[in-house]
């Protein structure tokens, strides 16, 4: 063997190696969150498999995050990560991760059980006090540049009730996924609860701008809680809208 074709070899083994080293730190860079939505404890490992001991988007915590890559995707020009939350407050928390070449983002096969609760502080700063349980099933959800291009799951909220200041039970409350001009949509209907939800929509785009669009009734016929007539418009089919934008 030349002295050429062995330092070729060594300079290759040198590069191969480097590359499997990369610090866990890119892992995190793939995702290019906007300043002050993600932060977390310095990663262990590499961009191969590793984890950071607490993870948080805006005041909500992930707890501790395990990814590993899955190798087969470098093959579709993606970097996909299999993904393990542990923390105290979700029962159980799973999924798929990935960027593909063209800044394409997608969640795959995300599964999660987290209490009711948590969720409210996250959505109103610990205004609101919910109760019951969150059980999310996403089988894809996929973004391009600055829209969402692809959303297929459910969410289900069980045993749903407002706490506060008079609590008001919503029963068994699903939202199923789709996608309404670029936008994150999630279409409400609810069984069992004070208040029917049948034609309600929450909309999130990219940038963490939500719309609530709510169409408030009762189950039964009768009126609504009182507190309802206050704040939504009564409508033609007797239904009451009550529309609410704001910022994740």
């Amino acid at each position: 063997m030349s002295w050429k074709l062995m330092l070729f070899l060594l300079g290759g083994f040198y590069l191969f190696f480097l590359v499997l080293a990369l610090p866990a730190e890119h892992v995190i860079g793939l995702w290019e969150a906007p300043p002050g939505q993600l932060a977390y404890q310095r990663p262990q490992g590499t961009w191969l498999a590793g984890e950071s001991s607490g993870v948080w988007v805006g005041t909500f915590s992930l707890g501790r995050v395990r990814w590993r890559l899955q190798p087969a995707s470098l093959f579709l020009g993606c970097v996909e990560y299999q993904l393990k939350f542990e923390s105290s407050s979700a029962r159980r928390a799973s999924g798929r991760i990935g960027r593909c070449i063209g800044s394409r983002v997608f969640l795959a096969d995300f599964e999660a059980v987290i209490p009711a609760r948590d969720l409210g502080m996250l959505a109103s700063n610990g205004l609101l006090a919910v109760a019951g349980q969150v059980e999310a099933d996403v089988a894809s959800l996929r973004q391009g540049g600055d829209a969402f291009r692809e959303a297929e799951g459910a969410v289900s909220w069980k045993a749903a009730a407002l706490e506060a200041p008079n609590r008001l039970r919503l029963g068994s409350i699903r939202m199923d996924l789709g996608i309404q001009d670029g936008a994150l949509a999630g279409r409400l209907s609810n069984q069992g609860g004070e208040l029917a939800l049948a034609g309600s929509v929450i909309s999130l785009d990219p940038a963490g701008r939500y719309v609530l669009d709510l169409r408030l009734g009762s189950p039964n016929g009768g009126p609504p809680p009182s507190w309802v007539t206050s704040v939504a418009r009564r409508q033609q089919d007797g239904t009451y809208a009550l529309r609410h934008t704001g910022q994740l």
